[in-house]
């Protein structure tokens, strides 16, 4: 069996819930995904996955493109970052609803799960770094744009430090955060 997944982001209207594709693309599963299977393969529900990552800039400018993911790149990564230079920093976003399962091929009954976290379900819209950057539109250094995500498992509810990340991808083109809207992930894990 193996494990392959990829994300679709979508610009969703805050006014008229009108969805807007902007991009697919493929994800990487992380070395912390093991752990994440062997707890949900011993019945520890605290390793469902919960929340999502979203990695972000605050710039007027455009971004410089992240090094190359490996598998290796999971929680300790994000607990690095500090938010002050360059002005990036990452929000914790809980999956907002059931993950959804369906069926791709005549093999099996059940093999796609499908997770979905959007901005708009962020308490604070501040980041989880040190310096807690904003997430917006508009601000002091310019719109917030993300441009890598990971989904993650949150298995303690009390800290993020003992999250684990169970897949990573680095977006091909940033995606901004224009007024008016939220930004909506829909993170799709296929075994086969």
């Amino acid at each position: 069996m193996q494990a392959v997944g990829h994300v679709i982001g979508c610009l969703t209207n805050a006014k008229s819930g009108l969805e807007t594709q902007v991009f697919q693309q493929k994800n990487l599963i992380m070395h912390e995904g093991a752990d994440i299977m062997a707890g949900l393969l011993s019945g520890d529900m605290r390793f469902v996955p919960s929340h999502m990552y979203f990695l972000y800039e605050n710039t007027n400018s455009p971004i410089t493109p992240p090094p190359e993911l490996t598998r290796a790149d999971g929680r300790s990564f994000f607990a690095s970052i500090t938010g002050s230079s360059p002005n990036q920093d990452w929000l914790r976003v809980p999956i907002i609803t059931r993950p959804r399962i369906s069926i791709v091929g005549e093999e099996y009954s059940g093999n796609v799960v499908t997770f979905s976290a959007s901005s708009a379900a962020s308490d604070t819209l501040q980041g989880e770094s040190p310096a807690h950057n904003y997430f917006g539109s508009s601000g002091a250094n310019g719109p917030s744009k993300v441009f890598s995500l990971a989904l993650v498992a949150g298995v303690n509810p009390n800290t993020n430090r003992e999250d684990k990340i169970f897949s990573r991808l680095n977006l091909q083109t940033p995606m901004s955060l224009p007024a008016g809207h939220h930004l909506t992930f829909y993170w799709m894990i296929k075994f086969q």
